[in-house]
C-alpha cells in the first residue's frame, strides 16, 4: 500500500516506522519526515501510531533497541484481537390483540371491548426501547430533538408521543451523554433522566449520566440540574449542580459527593477518545468489564494500582489494549472470546 493511503495499522506494521518513532535510523527518520512534511493530513494518524508504540506517557527516556523490539511485538501481537461490535437493536412492547367471540349472544360484549380497545390504541403512549451491546456506542436522537449518546452496554427507554406541554422523561441504564433541548412557552416543561438511584431535573443543558454496578454519577457541562434519591432515606437527598462540577451518589454514607473536574474528560468517549489523568489501571479494568463484556484476570494486584496520564484515540477496543501494554509494560492475552490474562513480564 502507498504511503499516502496508510490506515493507523499500516503505520504500525511497517517495519521502519519504529526507527522513526524511536529515532534509531537515520534513514527511516529522513523517510517519515519527508513524507509527513509532503502530508500534514497524516500527521495526527501517525502521531497516535507513536503513541501506541511508545505508550500514553509524554517525553519517554531513551529506549534501547531491546525494548523497542518488545514494544512491536506485544504491537503485533495485540493488533490480531477482532473486533466484536454489533448493531443497535430497538424494541417495542408487543400491541394487544383484538379477541372475537364466536356465539353472537357475545356481540354485545365483544361491542363494548373493541370499543375499549380502540380508545386504547388511540391514546397509547408506546415504549421506546434502545440497546448497545459491549463496545458500541449510538446516538439517539429523541421526539423533542434532544440527542442522547449511548455508551457500551446501555439501555435508554422513553415514553414516544409526550404532548408538547408535558415533562420528558427517559430512563437510564448504563452511561449516556445528554445534549437537552430547551422547550419554549411559558410553563417550564422539564427533563428526567431516571436511574434505579438517582433521578436527574433539566431544563435545558449537556452531562453525563453514569450507571453502572459500581457507581451513580452525573457531570455538568453547562446549565444545570437538580440531583434526588429516594432509595437512601426517608427523606429525599438533593444536590445541585454547576458546570464543571460533579456528584457522585455514596449509598453508605446516605449522601451525595460533589467535586470540581474537567467534564470533557468524562464526555470524551463520545468522540471515540480517552483522556486519563493519574487513573489507576484498576479504573481502566473495570471500564473494560463494564463497557466491553471483558472478564479480566490480573495475576498480580500490586500493578492495579499503577497509574496513566495521557489520551488516546480509540476506533475499537484493540486500539486500547495496545495502549496498555505497551503503557504499562504489560502482557495482555485473550484466553477466550470475553476473558482477558493480564500480566507483568519479570
Amino acid at each position: 500500500m502507498k504511503l499516502p493511503d496508510y490506515t493507523l495499522q499500516d503505520f504500525l506494521q511497517d517495519a521502519s516506522f519504529p526507527h522513526w518513532v524511536y529515532k534509531t535510523d537515520a534513514a527511516a527518520e529522513q523517510k517519515w519526515n519527508a513524507f509527513l512534511a509532503a502530508y500534514p493530513e497524516k500527521k495526527a494518524l501517525a502521531h497516535q501510531a507513536a503513541l501506541l508504540l511508545t505508550g500514553i506517557s509524554v517525553n519517554p527516556a531513551p529506549v534501547p533497541d531491546s525494548q523497542m523490539q518488545d514494544s512491536w511485538n506485544r504491537v503485533k501481537h495485540q493488533l490480531a484481537f477482532a473486533d466484536n461490535t454489533r448493531p443497535l437493536t430497538t424494541s417495542e412492547p408487543s400491541k394487544l390483540k383484538r379477541i372475537y367471540w364466536p356465539n353472537w349472544a357475545a356481540a354485545l360484549v365483544l361491542f363494548c371491548l373493541s370499543s375499549i380497545l380502540v380508545y386504547y390504541l388511540a391514546n397509547e403512549q408506546k415504549q421506546q426501547i434502545y440497546h448497545t451491546q459491549f463496545g458500541e456506542t449510538a446516538t439517539i436522537i429523541l421526539p423533542d430533538s434532544s440527542t442522547v449518546v449511548l455508551n457500551g452496554n446501555t439501555t435508554l427507554r422513553y415514553t414516544a408521543g409526550t404532548k408538547f406541554n408535558q415533562n420528558r422523561e427517559v430512563w437510564l441504564e448504563g452511561e449516556a451523554f445528554f445534549s437537552v433541548i430547551r422547550k419554549p412557552g411559558p410553563r417550564k416543561v422539564h427533563f428526567w433522566v431516571h436511574t434505579p438511584e438517582v433521578n436527574v431535573q433539566v431544563l435545558g443543558t449537556r452531562f453525563n449520566v453514569t450507571n453502572r454496578r459500581r457507581k451513580t454519577r452525573v457531570v455538568l457541562n453547562s446549565g444545570k440540574v437538580n440531583l434526588s434519591t429516594e432509595t437512601l432515606a426517608k427523606h429525599p437527598v438533593t444536590e445541585t449542580l454547576k458546570p464543571g462540577e460533579m456528584a457522585e451518589l455514596l449509598p453508605a454514607q446516605q449522601k451525595f459527593k460533589k467535586s470540581t473536574v474537567n467534564p470533557e474528560i468524562y464526555s470524551a468517549w463520545t468522540h471515540k477518545q480517552l483522556i486519563f489523568q493519574a487513573t489507576p489501571l484498576a479504573e481502566i479494568v473495570t471500564l473494560l468489564e463494564e463497557n466491553y463484556g471483558y472478564n479480566v484476570q490480573v495475576t498480580d494486584p500490586k500493578i492495579l494500582t499503577r497509574k496513566i496520564t495521557g489520551e488516546i484515540f480509540i476506533d475499537d477496543v484493540n486500539t486500547l489494549l495496545v495502549a496498555l501494554a505497551t503503557s504499562f509494560n504489560l502482557k495482555i492475552e485473550k484466553q477466550s472470546q470475553q476473558t482477558l490474562r493480564i500480566t507483568s513480564p519479570m
